[in-house]
């Protein structure tokens, strides 16, 4: 069984809530995040398993979206190989991701990160 991270972004300023959210139970909420049209995938073991790999393929896609119009939360959830917590904690690695908002596939427009040794979201 593979596990999911979630990473919630109030939409403003893209910083992680200390509020309660209730993630969309209904999978239909999150849409799958697509490259050329197909599913996002990721290459097969090309990583450890310690929470780190992403995982994927054009059944199961790596990774979704979700925004909460009314919450106005932007969520995004990622497929893993493993359980990424250590104990109640997350491991001490870190999880990205890029965001492209203005089409210039130059640049990316937010980084996001998710630091497991301090705990924090960058921004």
């Amino acid at each position: 069984m593979k596990s999911y991270m979630y990473i919630l972004l109030p939409s403003s300023l893209f910083l992680l809530t200390n509020s309660l959210y209730a993630f969309p139970t209904d999978e239909s909420a999150w849409l799958p995040i697509l490259k050329n049209g197909s599913y996002m995938e990721d290459v097969p073991s090309d990583g450890s398993t310690n929470g780190r790999n992403l995982v994927g393929d054009d059944t199961y896609p790596v990774a979704f979206v979700h925004y909460d119009s009314v919450t106005e939360i932007f969520s995004v959830r990622l497929r893993l190989d493993t359980d990424p917590r250590s104990g109640s904690t997350l491991g001490s690695y870190g999880w990205g991701i890029l965001l492209d908002v203005d089409e210039n596939w130059n640049s990316y427009d937010y980084s996001i990160m998710l630091d497991g040794v301090t705990q924090t979201l960058i921004s």
